[in-house]
């Protein structure tokens, strides 16, 4: 049962279900957590002056049982991951701006090699394996420089070419992860491999139930869950692909609970990575307008997939996945407390409230030429400015202006702020 307490009143132990204000206007990265040290009660008594407590959840996540399966499970994460990372951290090479322009080259030879890869095998012909490991080198070397140019261009998306944009997508985000997970460049081209094909059994169903506006009757939906087998099987007899590559593409659609296609496998079935694959995956598909849906801001994803977590997803890599992209993911349209409207360019990892935003429209809501780039953290009435910050985010059928003309643009990086 919710109990409204003053945050003086905090003891470790406390579980939190609620606080005194939306959770999009805090720092949390978690919608309900447990107290775990004074320093969670000090943080939390700096953002709030009061929350909603559940004792039953405290003595649930504080029991012999719950700590056994949640210590397993990060346990078994940290098992898997070991061996693949870095000896150190990522750490940019690049500015954003600097890495704007080849990540930009990057992105669009990967889309013509995806576009030609699909049709080839359309027509019955092979997997160009050499061409996908150097698309997919490319793009490691461009995210391992500077992660949030790529993620900037996750932003153009043609709904009649959604299979190839969202393949694209979904292998600049899990290179991304994998980046923020500090796993090994060489480990990076396998993975990335699986999440650029993982979608190739698609070539083999019939477009006309792919891009079907209305409900899928039974055999239309058996065909299309059919494609994770189809990849499979393709990639399986395509030489030079990574054993790993051909297990996302068979796995992508699993879920922990064991409700996935094709196999119905469980969470201790799955690898580490159709795991990574299976996260990012939804996460861009339900970000994207299809013909049979309207696509979620960045943030009202993640809500969505915490809540989702516990019977979809690895939940330690979903909480890791939020934290790699931040409250306000690089590509969110979003309105600022000054009316002024933009495209958030990066996570501000100290101030994640506060990220750097390229402004589009002033605050009368007219272009702005050129677009103005401002760091929200620069902003604090502490030091004599008037306080910028984010009040709402726009979905991608609200955005008031013509996004892909503003990501494409060349960035304004004389008029930072």
């Amino acid at each position: 049962m919710k109990q409204k307490i003053d945050v003086a009143d905090l003891r470790i132990g406390m579980y939190i279900v609620d606080i005194d204000r939306p959770w999009l206007d805090t720092p949390f990265l978690f919608q309900g957590f447990p107290v775990a040290s004074q320093k969670d009660i000090d943080f939390i008594q700096q953002t709030c002056d009061y929350v909603y407590i559940d004792a039953e959840q405290a003595e649930a996540s504080l029991s012999p049982t719950s700590f056994k399966a949640k210590s397993a499970r990060h346990i078994a994460t940290e098992e898997a991951i070991r061996p693949l990372i870095r000896k150190s951290k990522y750490q940019n090479q690049a500015s954003f701006l600097e890495e704007s322009k080849p990540a930009k080259k990057v992105r669009f030879k990967a889309k013509t090699y995806l576009e030609n890869i699909f049709e080839d095998i359309r027509l019955g012909k092979s997997v160009d394996t050499e061409g996908a490991k150097k698309v997919v080198r490319s793009m490691v070397d461009s995210i391992t420089r500077n992660p949030d140019a790529g993620l900037w261009f996750t932003q153009l998306r043609q709904k009649d070419k959604y299979t190839a944009d969202h393949s694209l997508n979904v292998c600049i985000l899990t290179l991304v992860f994998g980046r923020h997970l500090d796993l090994k460049e060489s480990v990076l081209n396998d993975l990335g491999i699986g999440a650029l094909l993982h979608d190739i059994g698609k070539m083999r169903i019939p477009i006309s139930v792919l891009n079907k506006p209305g409900s899928l009757t039974e055999d239309e939906l058996a065909q299309v869950r059919q494609h994770p087998a189809l990849g499979a099987e393709i990639l399986k007899k395509t030489p030079g692909v990574p054993q790993a590559a051909v297990d996302i593409t068979y796995c992508h659609h699993e879920r922990a609970d064991g409700k996935g296609y094709p196999r119905g496998l469980k969470a201790d079935e799955l690898s580490l990575f159709s795991k990574m694959v299976a996260i990012v995956d939804v996460y861009d598909a339900i970000t994207s307008n299809r013909v049979y849906h309207h696509g979620m801001s960045p943030c009202e994803a993640l809500k969505n997939m915490y809540q989702w977590q516990h019977k979809d997803f690895d939940e330690s890599l979903v909480e890791d996945f939020i934290q790699c992209l931040g409250i306000y993911p690089v590509g969110s349209v979003v309105q600022l407390n000054t009316n002024e409207v933009g495209i958030v360019m990066n996570d501000n990892k100290e101030h994640r409230l506060k990220p750097t935003v390229m402004l589009v429209l002033d605050d009368k809501q007219a272009p702005l030429i050129p677009e103005r780039i401002v760091n929200l953290a620069s902003y604090d009435e502490n030091h004599g400015c008037t306080a910028r910050f984010i009040k709402k985010v726009f979905g991608p059928d609200e955005c008031p202006f013509d996004r892909d003309q503003h990501v494409l643009a060349d960035l304004p990086g004389a008029n930072v702020a």
